[in-house]
């Protein structure tokens, strides 16, 4: 029999000491060393008895992976507690058993050498036959912890061609296997819009991408469409446009890593209503604009919680709003029509985003959650392609299909930046925003006096602050040597 290392809390045993014999007449015995995975004073796991693929078990029992009530720790035990399912059968740790020291253990109904590994938080699973710990046959592969064996039928990810209609051509990165494969594997049947975790989740024709099911596209730039971008030599670099959907969304392609440019439609499944329409929500709500899951789309949906900010007020992301899935909106105090911008930003201002009402002749729309700002095309080959001090930059408008080159106005003080180019004359950009310029040299000072620094010779500096209060520090870009006032 195949000999396989125990495991627990989702992969690791952890030590349990003084667990005798179980209530079916098993002996725990010294078990099996788990190294120093442990919480007690011996790191050894002192729970399980058996392991999986093995013949520790007497005859009319098998090895049973479950989980102990109090503590959320898993491991391998015998006991005569028939096992019944086959492998992809419905399971759960529905099956109680009591040991001589009085620790509950509850196991499924997994047959021999199958195993219910729910995930986190969920209540079921399927039985599988864990192939990190027991290997997989010639031909297939092992796609991960705590699941089955499948076939390395390879295929093609754009047209997922030769796998079945019940199957998808998904992406793996096998235990021991090497690097990424793309393989036909069974897929769900969640429909445009549902709560997906992953691919499989999801229809054939579909993916997943922020936690809903979309369509699938061909994420590939189009390389007969885009704009060229200058280079600090004075050369210029094309930028290929990118995909996009039927529907005119985004193709994203949210699993860059994978090898393969699969996208999914970015389309939005989670928007309920609309800032320019105050009567889509119901009474007593409000349509609120936020983002979802760390800033990974943004979603206008209809709240309780009350927006008491106007226009032009101070503004934080302060309010989660619980969304089906497990999906958290995050979301400010600004009013009707209104939302906090910038969004990653602590103390933003609440506007009139233009995602949502729009822009004015002669305006485009920089990004969702933006403001307006001057549609200026601009060549950046020319000498000075932009007035008053903005970048000729490469820009997809919200809601466009190609790129342009458009004059950005140069930052303001405390506007957010990438770079120092984003911002105006006299300031730099330092974490994230722009800042006045100011000279970061230490200057000298008497010993002792407010805000000296002591120097080995006896003297003594100070660090330089900018009118504001702030500390001048330097800042290291094309500036050199300006400094830039921090403020925090």
């Amino acid at each position: 029999m195949r000999n396989g290392a125990v495991w627990g809390v989702v992969g690791v045993v952890v030590a349990l000491s003084g667990c005798g014999a179980n209530a079916d007449g098993g002996d725990a015995g010294a078990g099996i060393d788990a190294g120093s995975w442990g919480f007690g004073e011996d790191a050894g796991d002192r729970f399980s008895n058996c392991v999986l693929g093995g013949d520790e078990c007497a005859e009319g029992e098998r090895c049973a992976y479950g989980q102990l009530d109090t503590y959320m720790w898993t491991g391998f035990r015998c006991t005569s507690e028939p096992g019944t399912l086959s492998e992809g059968e419905a399971c759960a740790f529905d099956v109680p058993v009591t040991f001589a020291d009085g620790l509950s253990y509850r196991t499924s109904r997994c047959g021999e050498d199958l195993v219910c590994q729910p995930p986190a938080f969920a209540e079921s699973a399927v039985c599988v036959r864990p192939c990190h710990l027991l290997g997989c046959a010639s031909g297939e592969i092992c796609p991960g912890y705590w699941q089955s064996c499948v076939t390395a039928i390879e295929c093609d990810p754009l047209t997922q061609s030769p796998c079945g209609a019940s199957e998808r051509c998904a992406h793996v990165r096998p235990i021991g296997g090497g690097g990424d494969r793309w393989v036909c594997r069974d897929t769900g049947d969640g429909a445009i819009g549902a709560v997906c975790a992953s691919d499989g989740d999801c229809a054939r024709e579909l993916g997943c991408a922020y936690g809903r099911c979309a369509t699938r596209c061909d994420a590939r730039p189009l390389p007969d469409a885009g704009v060229p971008s200058p280079l600090p030599d004075g050369g210029t670099v094309f930028h290929p446009a990118p995909s996009h959907c039927e529907d005119g969304s985004l193709c994203v392609d949210v699993a860059p890593d994978d090898g393969a440019q699969v996208g999914v439609c970015d389309a939005d499944l989670v928007s309920d209503c609309s800032l320019a329409d105050p009567s889509s929500c119901e009474s007593g709500e409000r349509c609120a604009w936020g983002q979802i899951d760390e800033g990974r789309r943004h979603a206008m949906r209809c709240v309780s919680e009350p927006g008491t900010l106007g226009a032009g007020a101070a503004c934080t992301i302060d309010v989660a709003v619980s969304l089906e899935g497990g999906q958290t909106l995050m979301t400010s105090r600004c009013g009707e029509g209104l939302a906090c911008a910038p969004y990653s930003r602590e103390a933003g201002t609440c506007i009139a985003p233009c995602d949502a009402f729009g822009c004015e002749a002669g305006e485009l729309c920089p990004h969702a959650g933006g403001e307006c700002i001057p549609d200026v095309r601009c060549d950046p080959s020319a000498p000075s392609p932009c007035a008053g001090g903005g970048q000729c930059r490469p820009l997809t408008p919200y809601g466009a299909s190609t790129s342009i080159m458009v004059c950005i106005p140069p930052g303001g003080d405390g506007d957010r930046c990438g770079s120092h180019v984003d911002c105006g004359a006299g300031l730099g950009c330092h974490q994230d925003y722009c800042a006045p310029l100011c000279d970061p040299t230490w200057y000298p000072v008497p010993p002792g006096s407010d805000g000296a620094i002591p120097l080995p010779d006896g003297g003594a500096n100070r660090q330089p602050r900018c009118a504001d209060g702030s500390f001048c520090v330097p800042h290291f870009g094309s500036m050199t040597p300006a400094g830039v006032c921090d403020r925090d």
